[in-house]
């Protein structure tokens, strides 16, 4: 049985440290304010676990063509949002800790129509833990192209009242979906930038947007004349050139080879079930002779604690370091963590085949 951690801290005190995070210059040096920020994250992992047990179940009804992976937000991410956000309060952030469902279907159609069922099937629910908040970025994109439908649950239970009110983050997508998402991060972790946040290069932040654009078409969540087709075909082509793009994403991909070799080998090592896996990305060696390289680490669903523990040494540690990322995740299983977040192993192998098909003359739609 697991131990859950709790929270040790009152929500006033983790909003104080909110805000001693987002005016500080060396954030990591606010011992205090970072160990209530580590507590408070962690104490989400109970909400995390239930509503995820919940949603696990009507996704299986619905689809077991899928993939479901958890996550706590990074440390990096979050200080970027306080400062991104000067009246956010830490102790109200939605999505310090998630989990993604994506439907990975041939058939996009398909995808697409078992998002609506989920969708439904959450807003019907009985289940003690609401939903607050269902998004659609499907019908309506954000500004950057990023399509998903996300829900918040507010956690409501009378056997924890400890964590009640704690927010869970969900992201539902489409195959297509996630393959743009992840390349948008990918390539934000080789470029320096946050491209998910809408931060950086304006020319590469438009090509993202005009890639989803067309992944929609294709998919069938958006429409388009052949003309605008053609027209989208050419912007695609330009921007490409003009970004460079086939340098980076060879250097990306040469880099993928790497990490996927390392990748493998840590595969045969881990069991097939696994509670947390600590992963630990370190793109710094860009040198002619060196290599990227990543570790995982493998814990119990008891050993919560000590994995906490050591990705809180571990994010301090890459904080000053900019290509250094440090995710701690949990998935069924190691292949399935590979699936969810294959930017940690900078595969764009699918965004570049569509990008090559999106460019090519010969394309019918």
């Amino acid at each position: 049985m697991t131990d859950w951690i709790l929270p040790l801290y009152s929500r006033s005190h983790v909003k104080r440290s909110g805000v001693i995070l987002r005016n500080s210059e060396t954030p990591f040096e606010e011992i205090e304010a970072i160990s209530v920020l580590n507590n408070w994250k962690a104490a989400h992992e109970l909400p995390l676990h239930y509503i995820m047990k919940t949603i696990r179940e009507y996704t299986k009804d619905v689809s077991d063509v899928s993939t479901i992976v958890q996550r706590r937000k990074r440390t990096e991410s979050i200080l970027l949002k306080l400062n991104q956000q000067p009246k956010l309060d830490l102790a109200r952030m939605q999505d310090l800790v998630g989990f993604r469902v994506v439907f990975r279907h041939d058939n996009h159609e398909r995808n697409l129509a078992c998002i609506k069922e989920l969708e439904q099937k959450i807003l019907s629910s009985t289940m003690q833990s609401k939903v607050t908040r269902m998004t659609n970025y499907i019908d309506e994109p954000r500004k950057s192209g990023y399509r998903s439908v996300h829900a918040i649950f507010k956690y409501d239970s009378p056997k924890y009242p400890s964590h009640n009110k704690m927010q869970v983050e969900l992201q539902i997508r489409t195959k297509m979906q996630h393959i743009w998402a992840t390349a948008v991060e990918t390539v934000g972790m080789f470029k320096k930038s946050n491209l998910k946040q809408e931060l950086g290069d304006e020319n590469w932040l438009e090509f993202f947007r005009l890639m989803s654009l067309r992944m929609a078409i294709d998919e069938g969540a958006s429409s388009a004349s052949s003309k605008d087709i053609e027209q989208l075909r050419d912007k695609l082509t330009q921007l490409s050139e003009e970004i460079e793009l086939k340098n980076t994403m060879m250097l990306i991909s040469i880099q993928h080879k790497i990490l996927e070799t390392a990748y493998n080998k840590i595969r045969l090592k881990t069991k097939s079930s696994v509670g947390y896996m600590l992963l630990k990305l370190d793109l710094t060696p860009m040198k002619e002779d060196d290599e990227p390289t990543i570790d995982i680490k493998s814990f119990s669903e008891d050993k919560e604690a000590d994995a906490t523990e050591l990705y809180g040494q571990l994010e301090e540690e890459a904080y000053s370091n900019p290509m250094c990322y440090v995710l701690l995740a949990k998935s069924e299983d190691v292949k399935n963590l590979r699936r969810g977040f294959p930017n940690y192993f900078a595969d764009v192998t699918e965004f570049i085949k569509l990008h090559e098909r999106y460019c090519s003359t010969d394309i019918e739609k």
